[in-house]
């Protein structure tokens, strides 16, 4: 039998000898449709000025008979089996990681069945001869319809172009920043925030360029989760290390598919004299974070300047992520920093982070303390509110708060993208909305608002709320404290949560409902597009 190769559709197929009797046997083929050679859609002659289209498996099925000639084609069906993508590394604690994990890449295509897809429509006999010619389970089964593999839409031209088509996106800049002659002498007078993709991500590339040939600075440290193909950043760290200046790079070579492009990187960065450190056994450091030292001969003292991100180190996404940027010289904020890239080099020593939020040392029980603390002022009569923007939540830990904060009266506002396991509209989830917002470009920043009687907190972050991100990575949650920023996210986040266009509620089977609210439309993304137009005035 031929090896099924993981998520490219086949045909199966009956089929019968022509001429034969009834009872003769049956035999059956299975054909790989061929759309990463030819594409999945074939465009056919128009007709009364529309254009036509056809799958390319159907083009297959409507000629089978010159593949299979005296034969009857008696039935033909979609299917398609996605294999474990999990790399299997039986020990992560002892010998190379690197080699293991570039041997483990290699299986990642052969791996165990996950799920066969096929189309419902399919008859029991054909169903049972998979099934025993795959070594397949009856839980590996899961019907879907007569086509697969939706994403090939992604591929789709449009014959009428540029009609129909989104305008072309003007990126905003920053203009406090572009007072200054560089980022550093910015961040010396301000705390800076950046909202991608509506301001330009430039400012990040200029910071590792700036510091790559400031001859001030002497130290580059920085995390590297999901880079761009040939990144700019990796490419402005190397030229650092080729100045001269002392370049370490903590590279997560177990970030989910992108494994095979950090060892690239970091076997890249590491020939060019950076001191790589690839993944901490047993842990994913997922934080986003670089620091950038600098050591003033003229005014005889070091100084070190941080940016900060809710989303990665990748020039290509943050075009069509919607994170958030922090560029800061607070010391506060920088100390802390520092002790985090030192854990990551000696992952042994413990530190006292008083400032950033970091899993396995402070998150948890700071969370659980300013959480707790807006339930106590809801229930001496104050207001109370939360607001959380996250891509996920699971962990049941924080879920109970949030089911307590709520039914004890703390206004909880969520804004949830996908995971979501807390079920607003219950009794024990009173006071709970949750919002999920669809648009063009993707909601990927985590933001945790606190209302503190008024005296709002804020961090942004790397960390969903998932087991995961909480216990089992190092994340980085970090304070916003100008008083001008925090009202700018603020507003940003009342923005999202009155869209009417493109958000939705979630009930209380976490099912998406559409919002009941007046006649006036409100999309966020447009909304803080404008503001932040205004506001800076470009």
């Amino acid at each position: 039998m031929p090896f099924l190769k993981d998520n490219v559709i086949y045909l199966a197929i009956k089929i019968h000898k022509k001429n034969h009797p009834p009872e003769y046997k049956s035999n059956y083929a299975v054909i790989q449709v061929p759309s990463g050679v030819l594409g999945r859609f074939v465009m056919l002659p128009k007709l009364n000025d529309k254009f036509l289209y056809m799958f390319l498996e159907d083009v297959i099925r409507m000629h089978l008979y010159m593949i299979f000639p005296g034969y009857n084609i008696e039935t033909t069906y979609s299917i398609k089996l996605s294999r474990n993508a999990d790399l299997m590394i039986e020990d992560e604690f002892s010998g190379n990681l690197l080699n293991k994990l570039k041997k483990s890449l290699k299986q990642r295509k052969t791996g165990m069945p996950a799920r066969f897809m096929y189309d419902r429509r399919m008859t029991d006999d054909v169903k049972n001869v998979l099934q025993l010619a795959f070594n397949l389970s009856e839980k590996d089964f899961f019907p879907v319809g007569k086509y697969l593999n939706f994403s090939d839409l992604v591929h789709f031209k449009n014959p009428l172009s540029p009609k129909y088509e989104l305008k072309p996106f003007k990126q905003l800049n920053h203009p406090v920043i572009d007072k200054y002659t560089s980022i550093f002498e910015a961040a010396d007078e301000h705390d800076l925030l950046l909202h991608f993709p509506y301001q330009t991500y430039d400012y990040v590339l200029r910071f590792f360029h700036e510091s790559a040939i400031d001859p001030e600075v002497d130290e580059i440290k920085t995390t590297q989760y999901r880079v761009a193909t040939n990144s700019a950043v990796v490419n402005a760290l190397i030229a650092a290390a080729g100045n001269g200046k002392d370049v370490t790079v903590f590279v997560e070579v177990k970030a989910r598919f992108d494994e095979e492009n950090n060892i690239a990187f970091a076997d890249k960065m590491r020939k060019a004299g950076i001191n790589v450190i690839a993944s901490i056994p047993g842990l994913k450091v997922h934080a986003k974070a670089a620091l950038a030292i600098k050591n003033s001969s003229k005014k005889g003292k070091k100084k070190s300047y941080a940016f900060l991100s809710t989303g990665n180190f990748n020039e290509k996404t943050a075009t069509q992520y919607a994170d958030e940027g922090f560029f800061t010289s607070d010391k506060n904020i920088t100390k802390d920093l520092e002790k985090l890239f030192m854990y990551l080099e000696i992952p042994i020593e413990t530190f006292n982070f008083k400032h950033v939020l970091v899993p396995g040392f402070n998150m948890l029980p700071v969370l659980e303390e300013k959480i707790k603390r807006e339930i106590s002022n809801a229930q001496s009569g104050k207001k109370a509110q939360l607001i959380f923007k996250l891509n996920g939540i699971g962990d049941k830990e924080i879920i109970d708060l949030f089911y307590e904060a709520g039914t004890q009266g703390v206004q909880t506002d969520l804004i949830i993208r996908g995971i979501c396991k807390l079920r607003p509209n219950m009794p024990f989830s009173k006071n709970i909305s949750i919002t999920r917002i669809v648009d063009r470009f993707l909601e990927h920043s985590r933001i945790y608002v606190f209302y503190n009687e008024g005296n709002w907190e804020i961090y942004l972050s790397s960390s969903d709320f998932l087991t995961r991100n909480l216990r089992r990575r190092i994340e980085v949650a970090f304070p916003i404290y100008d008083k001008s920023l925090i009202n700018e996210i603020i507003t940003i986040l009342e923005f999202q949560l009155r869209d009417n266009t493109k958000a939705k509620l979630l009930d209380k089977n976490i099912n998406n409902i559409d919002k009941k609210t007046g006649k006036k439309k409100y999309r966020s993304q447009q909304d803080i597009y404008k503001y932040l137009e205004i506001k800076y005035k470009m």
